[in-house]
């Protein structure tokens, strides 16, 4: 876990280092699937007016497929079946500064402009995956919603220090792959083999990593929830600690969403899922 220093090069400078960022390129050929697993989103069209009343669960939220769990599932010992928690750093793109991400015009209706700028065919993969992105970011926000798709590193501390205020004392919660040199097979089972940080807390800021042209986050608050990193190793030796987010009330979800059948849950019941390691969780912690 990274503390965050008050300063906000700092803040910058440890993301980017936890992230990996400093590795990463700016490219036209992006691309946030893991390896060997097929990460589009499960994206549905809704209807705007159903914005109303019911928000979406994690199933629609992230550009990934979330591997449900129970809390109860993070016992010591339990085996749990997981795609591979990590990204291909390679073929992530770079975050921009505010100031160029802000010049980019950033909109549906400008993605000609966006797809030229970044030398992106229109008939690409890529093309496509830049228009769901847009497309989520622009969808209209539910009663009560706090959530942004932050263009840069700055936009998203902005964002939190919104939710949380300006002088609170952040942390960041994200997983963490220890043996990257291991090929790790696309799905395979890992046990639990400690919980190295738990927290309950009445509000948070998830933010999901989704396919664009440059770093992006879609950014948003989670009110009543559990936040865990746990200790996973997989059959194949690999070590993982995972960062887990358990959204304790799920009553303003749509009760059709997925996790819900995969669990067997009834809406309202808790939901916990695993968070890849492009995901970060933020927590504003006391001083």
């Amino acid at each position: 876990m990274s503390q965050i220093s008050n300063d906000f090069d700092s803040k910058e400078s440890n993301l980017a280092k936890d992230q990996n960022v400093s590795q990463l390129k700016s490219s036209k050929d992006f691309d946030l699937s893991t390896k060997d697993v097929d990460l589009e989103y499960k994206f549905r069209q809704t209807d705007p007016q159903s914005h109303d009343s019911k928000h979406q669960g994690p199933t629609h939220i992230v550009g990934y497929v979330p591997v449900f769990l129970h809390e109860s599932d993070l016992r010591l010992g339990n085996k749990l079946n997981s795609y591979y928690l990590g990204v291909n750093i390679s073929q992530t793109p770079s975050p921009l500064p505010r100031q160029e991400a802000d010049s980019i015009p950033f909109s549906s209706k400008s993605v000609a402009d966006l797809l030229h700028h970044f030398s992106i065919n229109p008939n690409s993969p890529q093309a496509k995956q830049a228009k769901k992105t847009l497309q989520i970011c622009e969808e209209p926000l539910a009663k009560g919603e706090h959530r942004v798709c932050a263009t840069s590193l700055e936009s998203m501390h902005d964002f939190v220090s919104s939710i949380f205020g300006p002088k609170a004392n952040l942390q960041v919660v994200a997983t963490t792959i220890h043996n990257r040199e291991i090929h790790s097979p696309a799905v395979q089972s890992y046990t639990v083999k400690g919980i190295i940080f738990r927290s309950t807390t009445p509000s948070l800021v998830a933010c999901h990593a989704l396919p664009y042209p440059y770093t992006l986050y879609y950014c948003h608050e989670v009110i009543k929830a559990k936040v865990f990193k746990v200790m996973l190793k997989g059959e194949d030796g690999n070590k993982v600690d995972a960062a887990v987010v358990c959204h304790l009330d799920t009553s303003h979800w749509d009760p059709n969403d997925e996790a819900f059948k995969v669990l067997k849950n009834k809406s309202g019941e808790p939901v916990c899922h695993l968070l890849p390691e492009n995901n970060l969780v933020w927590l504003s912690t006391p001083v």
